[in-house]
Formats: structure tokens, sequence, C-alpha cells
């Protein structure tokens, strides 16, 4: 029998620790040749705002400041180098309490000592559902094991109407339900971002 979901993470956290103090968590220059140009990119940038502030708006709006480097994408960059490195799924990593050190002397994650599993409800984070998922799917852990924690009601709700709306569709195109997630999801069809600029474009005139 498989040591548990809860176990294992535990195992993994000490895992972790260990790696770091091993200095095995450095991150590759593979991985940061793929983040640098964005950021060093948006150093530029706030550059030029600072620059030029006074005098005009056009490096501070939004096209230029919203968002331009995403943590959640940059962690996933950095964190799915280090799945296939210790062969544990992605989200366990967002398990572990760390932290993301991009300097220009070295690039590395720290890891933390104290978890947060539960909010202050006592229901379990989103994450935590998502590395549990992602463990069944793995066949890390048993896969009759159950999930046997609260979630949030934010989280609970968002599922649910997500449930919802997935119905309605496949309902609405008689079609069933992993039918209507393959076509929603664009693994059916090819629902492609639109990448020409148009009247709608956001970008500054």
């Amino acid at each position: 029998m498989k040591k548990s979901f809860m176990e294992q993470i535990q195992e993994f956290h000490v895992d972790m620790q260990l790696a770091d103090k091993a200095g095995a968590l450095d991150i590759p220059a593979y991985v940061m040749e793929s983040i640098n140009p964005v950021r060093l990119a948006f150093d530029d940038i706030v550059n030029n705002a600072k620059e030029t502030a006074h005098i005009h708006a056009f490096w501070c709006s939004d096209f230029f400041m919203d968002v331009p480097m995403s943590k959640g994408v940059m962690s996933y960059m950095i964190f799915n180098h280090f799945a296939k490195t210790f062969n544990k799924p992605v989200s366990w990593f967002y398990m572990i309490p760390h932290q993301i050190v991009i300097d220009p002397a070295y690039q590395k994650i720290r890891i933390g000592n104290e978890p947060k599993w539960f909010n202050e409800d006592g229901s379990a984070t989103v994450v935590m559902r998502a590395a549990f998922e992602d463990a069944k799917n793995a066949g890390l852990i048993d896969k009759d094991e159950e999930w046997v924690f609260a979630v949030s009601d934010g989280a609970e709700d968002f599922v649910n109407m997500t449930k919802e709306f997935i119905s309605n569709f496949a309902n609405a195109n008689n079609i069933s339900f992993d039918e209507a997630v393959d076509t929603l999801t664009g693994n059916s069809e090819d629902f492609s971002f639109p990448h020409e600029s148009d009247e709608n474009d956001d970008s500054p005139q």
C-alpha cells in the first residue's frame, strides 16, 4: 500500500529542504534564458517610465505596466524543470513554502520551514486539491484514496459554476460532458487567440 498524500507531501517538503541545503535547487541557465529577456525588457520599460513620466505617460500606460511578467508563468517555467528532475507533479512545488531568487549573481529556489496547507477557516488551499489530483493521476497515491478535506466556499462555487457551464454547453450541443471539455479547452478544435491589431486593440495610440 502506498503512503498517503499528506505523508508524501511532508516527506517531499523535507527532501526539498535537504536539496536546498545541498545546492541542488539552482535554476539552470537554459530556464533563465527564457525568463531573462522579458525581465530585462521590463527593467528598460521601467527606466523609460521613470525618466519620462514628467513629460508624457506613454511608458507608464497599462499596456506596458500591466503584469509584464506573470509570476505564475515564471514560477511554472522554473518548477516544470524541477518537476522533471525530482519526478513529481509541478503542483507539488507550490505546496512547499518557497522563495524564487532571481539575482544577477545567482538564481535559485529557497525552501521555507512552515507550509501553509490550510486557510484560516480550516479549509484546504486550492493548490492542495490540485496536488492531490495530480498525485492520483501520476499514480503516486492509491487510486481509491479519498479527498477528506473541506474546500473554501469560493473554490467550491468556482468548480460548481464551471461544471454547470460545461453541462449546459454539452446539452445545447447534444454531446457528452467529456466531449464538451475537449471542445471548450481546444483539444478538438483550434480556438486560437487573436493576434493581429484591430480597432479594439488596447495598445497605446
